[in-house]
């Protein structure tokens, strides 16, 4: 990857409300790629193990839902035993909002229960450097989970060269869990990249650490639609009410 924030900047620059492609057919393969390293006391690393596997993303149709409409998008780990899942994504001036775990093999097919699912700011706009939000508050895990946009940079993947906006996102652990950093990049084409490293001591073994990286890379892009039309505006309070009502 490489960072450009200059042309990044200038290429970003069309925001709030439309910036996130949400547009029925779009849809992006990326390949998922797992490393695991152990690094020794001196730095010297020792590859444990490695695989890799394509994702593919996909926006499969429009829903009301609440009174809104929302757009639900596949995801598909393409490996052995992982079914597809589904979520419902629709964006405003606030950001881009997401139903996580919708419990539904054909949500195009009825109307999805929001029971059980999770409401998520995936962004918050505008994406300037230093805006942070809180994207989620799990009551099954430790804390909420709060993004940071870090910087603008433009990097290069297999699919090739694009403006994005860097953010970090920090997850509530408990105090004696492994130490794990996670970035995900974004641009006007979507979702681009996310790194996510998880490192442990190793006991046993003084200084030395598992290193464990996740990479995940757009490496195609089919877009059948112009960025998403305009959405009244709803704040991600009311967006969580709705949902804590059912």
């Amino acid at each position: 990857m490489r960072a450009d924030a200059g042309i990044a900047r200038s290429q970003l620059g069309r925001e709030p409300g439309d910036f996130y492609p949400l547009a029925v057919g779009n849809q992006w393969t990326y390949e998922v790629k797992l490393v695991q390293v152990r690094v020794a006391a001196d730095g010297s690393e020792t590859l444990l193990g490695e695989s890799a596997y394509p994702l593919e993303l996909s926006i499969e149709c429009t829903t009301q839902i609440e009174g809104h409409e929302w757009f639900i998008e596949r995801i598909h780990h393409m490996t052995a035993g992982i079914e597809p899942k589904f979520r419902a994504l629709r964006q405003d001036r606030d950001g881009l909002h997401a139903l996580e775990r919708l419990h539904s093999t054909d949500p195009c097919g009825s109307v999805p229960s929001l029971d059980g699912t999770l409401p998520v700011q995936e962004l918050r706009y505008p994406l300037r450097p230093g805006v942070t939000w809180t994207m989620d508050d799990d009551r099954f895990a430790f804390g909420p989970t709060i993004a940071t946009v870090e910087a603008h940079e433009v990097i290069v993947t297999p699919a090739g060269r694009f403006p994005t906006v860097r953010i970090r996102v920090e997850r509530a652990r408990p105090a004696v869990s492994p130490t794990t950093t996670e970035h995900r990049w974004y641009g006007r084409q979507g979702l681009i990249a996310i790194e996510v490293r998880t490192e442990a001591a190793i006991g046993g073994l003084p200084g030395a650490i598992s290193r464990f990286i996740t990479s995940v890379r757009l490496t195609s892009l089919h877009q059948t639609g112009s960025l998403a039309r305009r959405i009244p505006r709803t704040s991600p309070g009311a967006l969580i009410a709705q949902v804590g009502s059912r």
